[in-house]
């Protein structure tokens, strides 16, 4: 027969643990980063390419081709973009910038890239940052729906000279 105080610290190993099971991804995705230069080479912008997982792209692309017609499609998925994009807005598209701030995301494009779809756009910053001074961004779905990885063939040397770290 169980104690008093056994039974509590079972009820409160399962509340705890359990907790641990609603905390899971429903998409991933491949994230690729790149920095833009203006011509005194600071960094104005981040350009972000997000390739979503296989699942999520298949009920994605499903549905914009059930939507309408066949030569429609392409316009449908980047509609379907924007809102992507609108929704993440007050989110900041999940970046967190240290030393810089962004502005709205501009020149987006949600496109099929073989059986997944990607979403590629540019994060202009606020002030342009001199890349000596570095950059420092996390990026990550706070509510851990959408688990971000940076992709591992992504470059870690660009040819303007700025270099990726990644921890």
């Amino acid at each position: 027969m169980m104690h008093y105080w056994q039974k509590c610290l079972w009820v409160l190993g399962l509340l705890l643990f359990s907790q641990g099971a609603f905390a899971h991804p429903h998409a991933w995705i491949d994230l690729r980063i790149s920095p833009m230069l203006n011509d005194q080479g600071q960094i104005t912008a981040l350009r972000e390419a997000w390739l979503f997982d296989p699942m999520y792209s298949a009920m994605i692309l499903e549905e914009q081709q059930a939507a309408g017609p066949a030569d429609e499609f392409d316009q449908r998925l980047n509609d379907f973009g924007q809102v992507m994009i609108t929704h993440m807005t007050p989110n900041r598209y999940f970046n967190r910038l240290q030393g810089a701030t962004s502005e709205p995301v501009q020149d987006f494009t949600l496109r099929k890239i073989r059986d997944r779809i990607e979403l590629d756009f540019i994060l202009p910053l606020s002030q342009p940052v001199d890349p000596q001074e570095g950059l420092s961004y996390r990026i990550y779905d706070p509510s851990y729906y959408i688990e971000m990885l940076h992709n591992e063939q992504q470059p870690k040397i660009f040819r303007n000279g700025c270099t990726l770290r990644i921890d």
